[in-house]
């Protein structure tokens, strides 16, 4: 996207704004935002931004298609055009959770939008209440602005849940799933998420979900003690347990070093299942940050891992790698699974 700005109308005035993981008419997309780049700029493009990009979500050959609308609210607008200014003032008794920014969603019309979780404080503790969140949508054309609960958002909005809020769900979980006073006494069982900021996902049935993964903050250990997948539509946090398995951190230091040379860079681990083995998979970035590969290493053995420049590639020499370490780990169809699913998210932890 960023080499396609040429593709902007007067782009001296804008930059890329953050990329957000959607569904477009039924496929899996991405999109970002064109913003101001600073105020003098801002009034020198006459207050508007030209449109937006979009692109195919599942080729890393797909070229990105720039969207033109007269787009007059986004994050980096002046005064009543700011986006979360103007949510604000509408909505002035909700808050902005962890003052976070809204993202920008497109309905199947093509119609920009920006999207922003909102919350009542707790009486007391002032802690959002996650289990009341609401969300706030602008128009990003019109200014035009509504209020939906979680369970009645417009079929559109894949991430009613901010990537901001998602954090802040997997902090609160971490520290809080045994009890308020558990956090500050004996503090048993916490962790804390591995990295700073959530993945986003695309799942089977047509979810955006959140991934991110945990470990001891008492330990120096690169060991995840679980995952977490958040539909960023409703909210619910599903919690899974691992055993014996690098974190995502750990993951990314593998794959580093073996980029060393030519100094390229690992991003986006996500655990999957291969072969009936935990398996990190990460894409590799070189300087310019432009798609490298892929990288799959073993989660409970970093001796095992393989490269690929399609996914495709990279799955294949991986299971070659397992049966080259003497791997003969399968899939099952008849094993039970257990999950911890947090469904009020408000302290409470429900198995």
């Amino acid at each position: 996207m960023n080499k396609n700005m040429s593709d902007v109308p007067n782009s001296q005035y804008f930059r890329l704004g953050d990329i957000q993981a959607q569904y477009y008419k039924g496929k899996p997309v991405y999109i970002a935002p064109v913003e101001f780049d600073g105020f003098f700029k801002y009034y020198s493009a006459h207050q508007t931004v030209p449109g937006y990009f979009i692109i195919d979500a599942t080729s890393v050959n797909a070229e990105p298609h720039f969207v033109k609308k007269n787009i007059k609210y986004t994050n980096t607008s002046y005064f009543n055009r700011n986006a979360a200014r103007r949510i604000y003032s509408q909505h002035p008794t909700w808050l902005a959770a962890n003052g976070s920014q809204p993202q920008l969603e497109v309905d199947d019309n093509g119609t920009p939008y920006y999207v922003q979780t909102t919350y009542k404080s707790m009486a007391l503790s002032h802690r959002i209440n996650y289990s009341r969140l609401h969300v706030v949508v602008v128009n990003a054309e019109t200014g035009k602005t509504n209020l939906y609960t979680l369970n009645h958002l417009p079929r559109w909005i894949d991430e009613g849940i901010t990537t901001e809020v998602a954090d802040s769900m997997n902090e609160a979980y971490g520290k809080y799933q045994r009890g308020f006073l558990n956090m500050y006494l004996s503090k048993t069982g916490i962790q804390l998420p591995t990295s700073d900021s959530v993945i986003s996902t695309f799942d089977k049935q047509g979810n955006v979900q959140y991934f991110t993964d945990f470990t001891n903050p008492r330990s120096d250990a690169d060991s995840a003690l679980g995952y977490s997948m958040i539909n960023a539509r409703t909210g619910k946090l599903v919690y899974y347990k691992t055993h014996g398995i690098m974190d995502s951190d750990g993951a990314k230091a593998n794959a580093n070093n073996n980029y060393k040379a030519q100094q390229w860079k690992s991003s986006m681990p996500v655990i999957y299942n291969i072969n009936g083995k935990p398996t990190w998979v990460l894409s590799i970035l070189d300087n310019t940050n432009a798609f490298r590969g892929y990288y799959y290493i073993d989660a409970s053995d970093q001796s095992v891992h393989a490269t690929g420049d399609s996914a495709n590639e990279a799955v294949e020499n991986f299971r070659q790698a397992l049966i080259d370490n003497g791997s003969n780990a399968g899939n099952t169809s008849q094993g039970k699974k257990q999950k911890n699913i947090w469904q009020d998210r408000s302290g409470c932890n429900h198995c």
